[in-house]
């Protein structure tokens, strides 16, 4: 049986290793529009490679940290099946929102300084702008967010079914850490304004669910 503690302390590793890593390249294919770059086919397929790599391990990440909360002990019921139908479609809008992402950053990779600065194309990239910003970076934050909170309630449902290893301070050290950086990637990457009113929406619920008789009724 998959064991969530593992699995978290597995996470939290991969994001404090990853966020600069994202950030890095990020940054490299920022500086790349202001430089001669070599820009094909081969270039397009490699960054949606990386990208379908990324979007892949988030997919296996939240699979099997639900695995490892329900575990052999699945409870089929309309409270168990909604949560479950809400984390498929928070983490669906986090794919569909990295397919936005990548495609308009290819878009505006691909096109070159001297056609930007024809007035008419400006009308285009209205669109483009928006989809790599605002758009994008809210549905998978959203996703994100919803995909965790979804999997908290289904961990405080199942809490009876399995032990904790590790020590709840060292659980919420890693917590701590894990939101730190990826509040670092977000914040670094100047997109955090954009997710600031569906975070505290997230942070509301949670809380409410948590302090309210709700939280009692999935523990029980």
């Amino acid at each position: 049986m998959l064991n969530t503690e593992n699995l978290l302390v597995f996470f939290t590793i991969c994001l404090v290793l990853g966020a600069p890593i994202f950030l890095f390249f990020r940054n490299r294919m920022t500086d790349g529009r202001k430089k001669p770059v070599k820009r094909t086919r081969e270039r397009v397929l490699r960054i949606t490679s990386i990208h379908l790599l990324i979007i892949f391990w988030i997919y296996c990440m939240v699979f099997l940290f639900y695995l490892s909360i329900v575990g052999s002990n699945f409870i089929f019921n309309s409270l168990t099946a909604s949560m479950t139908i809400l984390l498929i479609f928070s983490v669906s809008l986090i794919f569909y929102g990295g397919g936005i992402y990548v495609t308009s950053i290819l878009l505006e990779d691909f096109t070159l300084p001297n056609v930007r600065d024809i007035p008419n194309f400006k009308t285009q990239f209205i669109a483009t702008h928006l989809f790599h910003g605002p758009v994008s970076h809210i549905l998978m934050c959203v996703g994100s967010y919803y995909s965790v909170f979804t999997l908290s309630l289904l961990d405080l449902m199942y809490s009876k079914t399995h032990s904790t290893q590790l020590n709840q301070n060292v659980i919420l050290g890693l917590g701590i850490i894990c939101g730190l950086a990826f509040s670092y990637a977000q914040i670094a990457n100047r997109t955090f304004l954009f997710q600031i009113l569906p975070i505290s929406l997230c942070l509301i619920l949670y809380v409410y669910v948590l302090l309210s008789g709700y939280a009692a009724f999935i523990y029980n």
